[in-house]
């Protein structure tokens, strides 16, 4: 699917199937009309009902904190959770803000953006690796203020939803390209662009290898070594938190020096030393509510099992 072809509703688009998401939209873009700290303030409450309601994420991120954090006592990691779905409830209400809402955040750390310059100096394009922090979205519009990006996509199930959320997003970032679609990415990369890639969810191990993350063997992805390989586009990391609730922001650049190595279980290795270093000072703010384990080694039992035999999340 071209750019132009995926900004496009579906010839069906006005059917009354999709009707509760288009009342969905209208509703969600009038409650962006909010100011910004109310709905950050909203985004709290959201999370405490997420909280009650949501068993399955609930307990998804809650497996999360105990594989990754066992040296915790259980009132630490429950209090850690609590805190990750008061911050995912607020990063959901930025998600909508930085789609529809009309003055973002002003208040921005930067932090290494020499970094960022001497690679694009390059002139081979440049991959910025970053992470599912809870504040993603609202970042992005950030940078997009100051440095015009594209970013990888993933084909979501509703037509009409997707649309909706590409063309929000084609207002602060330059083109969306399709994670199939590598002859495009090389080419964008090619003229300069800077391409966003958060490779730190789990897609199984075609296209990867099991690397550790924080302790556990997790399927991480070993695309990014071929498409920095492919066009020698230097590698950026890129981490990322909110200040406090209604505060700003903080970005910070970081060099990937000698990646990639040619080793993928190496570069897999490095991948996830910088996501658990970027991850360890605010992990309240990491998206903890997906499967981060969800492909699992020969002989290791399923990590997010229910008492039905079903997996949490399915």
């Amino acid at each position: 699917m071209s750019p132009r072809d995926a900004l496009s509703y579906p010839a069906d688009a006005a059917s009354p199937r999709y009707w509760p998401i288009w009342i969905g939209i209208f509703l969600l873009r009038v409650l962006c009309l909010l100011p910004y700290s109310w709905l950050v303030r909203l985004g709290s409450g959201l999370g405490w009902l997420f909280f009650k309601l949501s068993a399955a994420r609930r307990r998804i991120a809650e497996i999360n904190l105990e594989l990754c954090f066992p040296q915790l006592p259980p009132q630490q990691r429950q209090a850690l959770l609590r805190a990750n779905i008061r911050d995912t409830g607020i990063g959901i209400m930025e998600t909508l803000y930085a789609f529809w809402g009309r003055h973002p955040p002003q208040t921005i750390v930067w932090h290494g953006e020499e970094i960022l310059h001497e690679a694009l100096a390059q002139k081979r394009g440049v991959l910025l690796v970053g992470l599912h922090m809870t504040c993603l979205e609202i970042i992005g519009r950030l940078i997009n203020q100051r440095y015009r990006m594209d970013y990888l996509w993933q084909e979501q199930r509703n037509p009409v939803l997707r649309t909706a959320m590409l063309i929000a997003r084609s207002r602060y970032f330059d083109q969306a390209i399709d994670r199939k679609a590598i002859r495009h990415l090389l080419k964008r990369l090619r003229q300069g662009h800077i391409v966003w890639y958060a490779p730190d969810q789990d897609h199984g191990t075609d296209h990867g290898v099991f690397s550790s993350f924080f302790g556990v063997e997790a399927a991480t992805i070993t695309a990014l070594d071929r498409l920095a390989s492919l066009n020698h586009s230097p590698v950026v990391f890129i981490r990322y938190h909110r200040l406090a609730p209604g505060a700003g922001y903080a970005i910070t650049f970081e060099r990937a020096d000698g990646f990639p190595s040619g080793d993928e279980h190496r570069d897999a290795r490095r991948i996830n030393d910088f996501l658990e270093q970027a991850i360890r000072p605010h992990p309240e703010q990491y998206l903890w509510v997906h499967r981060k384990f969800k492909t699992r080694p020969a002989g290791v039992p399923e990590r997010y099992q229910r008492q039905d035999g079903h997996r949490y999340g399915d």
